[in-house]
């Protein structure tokens, strides 16, 4: 197997994943599942081609809920989430032994005609029985279940939040594999078993998880089933052998879909953090982003000091950016260029159409080929893995969540630690829209803040964003009452989340971080607040919408702070170098450790919301110009084609106030070399993604 125990200083270990051993079993006959809602229903598994599965279950009359359309009927789905990749449609009904037709969700009120139809809308299924006909008597309704798929090499598995290299172990199933002689070897791995709400009520139904080597149990963990995902790690030191020995996985008891998570040999001791018995160097990593962040949130960027003292305190002590900038201004396509180190026009995931491509080279891949243990956890949105954000961490978890969930997420990768050093990435939409400022910032900061106590229909007051505040002009007093109340309920979401940053920094695998590791701090784009007649983000690239905070701080890292201009399209090469390792060949970006120069940034549009011209903004030193983003077929990179629409001196007017004169624009040309005709032109063939309705409807309350 290759693998050795902890052999000294000299002899670092080495690591072997599991996952790329499994296979998809063969298909087998019908199987029933847990007592759904009484004692008389389960649910059962029916095979589908690749190991596959549609679970159903029976639904009667008395199951269904009238909708508010005449005729149209409602009731909860089963298996929320446990939908995986399928080309057609992934859900199924029968009426009276009769197959219903789907519908897409637009439809489910228009173009109904007299015959039955069905819908999923997030986690409801609606039936359209007819104009003023009664639900069916009898019906049945299945789920497409997917095992996953592989994945360069390795088995992939996505069930509810999770999508990790895994072994999709379903009830009353085993996986077997065979393991070289081996000595001083520990088994690590989590369980997942995915939640329903049909047996939320029902503590009784649980399943075990079980570990056999050479048919003796050398594990067996017994996980109760709820509404809820249950997520548990797991480390088993693994008995002594000189000969091969078989590994069994199984999973006993009812269940609905269950599975072993990063389940990974390597030595059974690997002391702490930092304090690996073969004297390991390499530094874990942590990428922190919070989104829709403005730089001046932070008091070192000339924010509020009462807000941020725990991020004030670390960027004091790093090396900070003063002039940060996202390659654009809303959430995919900066991400995007954080993660692949190429601009929104050569990776392409600018909207909701297209996805971070297999092609793309990103910086989990690079740090996991480099032997990194790769892990994500983010507020899903943009940052998911169905527009292909996952590609290269072995566990991410997306949910929409609270900060202490995500503080809870954070503590299951740490306590997952194997001795490998981490790549650790992190997102947060608390301080997007809609905000939701706690209980304790409203005790400690009500005084000097004036916060809503209902945000969610504070923010329906406002009206239609795109329409009545982009652009709209003046503001009556009523509007900038609004504004204010805006304002300070996104800055007491700023209050939380930096209480948060200083709680998660004392964790275990983080506190020791400026001793032995890095964190990169930053954000995907700022906020307006109407400085430009725009509220939000999305739309425009003014200083508000895409100046962000940047630091890094950690081993070897000195506390200094950097003129120079910098963008997302930099984190990969920065992570790498941290690491040890030599920047990918595509990568457009360059350490920020050892940017010692000026350089031309350009930052994209790409709107989304509901204007007609994309823009671009071009930043050299001071000098700032905003223009029409040019046709890449035709643009040679001349300033000459450009549309000019502003430029502003920022040193001088950092508000952007009041433009430049033509000849000083003329000037500054002179002599410039021109743009790279390559920023506009795409580095590979797009990459359509697949958003579930679901997925849409969330984007939607994040206000996309």
């Amino acid at each position: 197997m290759g693998l050795a125990a902890s052999c000294g200083a000299s002899a670092p270990p080495s690591w072997q994943a599991l996952a790329p051993r499994y296979a998809a079993p063969k298909e087998r006959g019908p199987h029933d599942w847990v007592e759904a809602i009484d004692g008389s229903r389960r649910l059962r598994r029916r095979p589908a081609p690749g190991g596959a599965s549609w679970i159903e279950a029976d639904l009667f009359e008395g199951d269904w809920r009238r909708a508010q359309l005449p005729g149209l009927f409602w009731t909860p789905i089963l298996l929320e989430g446990a939908v995986g990749t399928f080309a057609g449609t992934p859900f199924e009904l029968e009426v009276d032994g009769t197959p219903v037709r789907y519908v897409s969700p637009g439809e489910v009120e228009t173009n109904l005609g007299n015959e039955h139809a069905f819908s999923v809308i997030a986690t409801r299924l609606y039936f359209w029985a007819g104009a003023h006909a009664a639900p069916p008597p009898s019906a049945t309704f299945a789920t497409y279940a997917s095992r996953g798929a592989r994945v360069d090499d390795t088995w992939r598995v996505s069930l509810d939040e999770y999508t990790a290299d895994g072994l999709p172990v379903w009830p009353g199933e085993s996986f077997r594999t065979t393991l070289a002689p081996h000595d001083d070897l520990r088994l690590s791995f989590s369980t997942l078993a995915q939640g329903d709400p049909r047996i939320a009520a029902d503590s009784e139904h649980s399943v075990d998880f079980v570990v056999r080597a050479q048919g003796e149990v050398i594990f067996r963990h017994t996980q109760v089933l709820g509404a809820a995902t249950t997520h548990a790690v797991h480390s088993v030191e693994l008995p002594e052998t000189g000969t091969p020995r078989e590994l069994e996985f199984a999973v006993e008891g009812n269940g609905v879909l269950t599975a072993f998570l990063q389940a990974r040999l390597g030595p059974a001791e690997v002391g702490g953090y930092d304090r690996r018995p073969w004297g390991e160097d390499r530094p874990d990593l942590v990428l922190f982003v919070a989104d829709t962040f403005r730089a001046d949130n932070l008091a070192v960027y000339g924010g509020r000091e009462e807000l941020t003292p725990n991020l004030d305190r670390l960027a004091s002590e790093a090396t900070l950016f003063e002039r940060a900038w996202s390659p654009s201004s809303w959430t995919l396509p900066s991400q995007a260029s954080m993660m692949s180190a190429l601009f929104p026009r050569q990776h392409l995931a600018t909207d909701a159409a297209h996805g971070m491509a297999p092609e793309l080279v990103c910086i989990a891949e690079e740090l996991r080929a480099a032997g990194y243990r790769t892990g994500a956890v983010t507020d899903q949105g943009w940052v998911a893995s169905a527009v292909g954000m996952d590609q290269g961490f072995e566990w991410f978890r997306e949910k929409w969540s609270t900060l202490e969930a995500t503080g809870a997420s954070i503590e299951d990768f740490l306590a997952a630690d194997d001795g490998r050093p981490f790549f650790l990435f992190v997102q947060t939409y608390h301080t997007h829209t809609p905000f939701r400022v706690s209980d304790e910032t409203r005790a400690s900061h009500g005084e000097r803040f004036d916060f809503v106590e209902d945000f969610p229909a504070f923010y329906e007051s406002l009206g239609d964003i795109d329409r009545e505040w982009t652009f709209a002009g003046p503001l009556n007093a009523e509007r900038r009452r609004a504004l204010e109340l805006y304002r300070h309920s996104y800055w007491g979401t700023v209050v939380d989340l930096d209480r948060s940053v200083g709680e998660w920094l004392t964790l275990d695998g983080l506190r020791q971080l400026p001793e032995h590791g890095a964190l990169l701090f930053t954000s995907d784009h700022g906020e307006g607040f109407y400085e430009h007649e725009v509220l939000g983000h999305g739309c425009g690239l003014w200083e508000e919408h895409v100046r962000i905070p940047l630091f890094v701080l950690g081993k070897g890292v000195t506390k200094r702070r950097v003129p120079h201009a910098a963008t997302l399209v930099d984190v990969p090469p920065t992570l790498s170098f941290l690491a040890g390792l030599p920047p990918d060949a595509t990568w457009k970006g360059r350490s920020l450790l050892e940017l010692d120069e000026e350089r031309t940034t350009v930052l994209f549009e790409c709107n989304n919301r509901r204007q007609p011209k994309d823009a671009i903004a071009v930043h050299h030193g001071p000098l700032k110009l905003l223009a029409d983003e040019p046709n890449p077929d035709s643009f040679r990179g001349t300033w000459s084609e450009l549309a000019l629409r502003h430029a502003y001196d920022l040193e001088q007017d950092p508000q952007e106030r009041t433009p430049l004169a033509p000849t000083a624009i003329e000037r500054w040309f002179e002599g410039r070399s021109p743009l790279p005709g390559s920023l506009f032109r795409a580095a590979h063939d797009p990459s359509a993604s697949r958003l579930s309705t679901r997925h849409l409807e969330q984007l939607g309350e994040l206000g996309y």
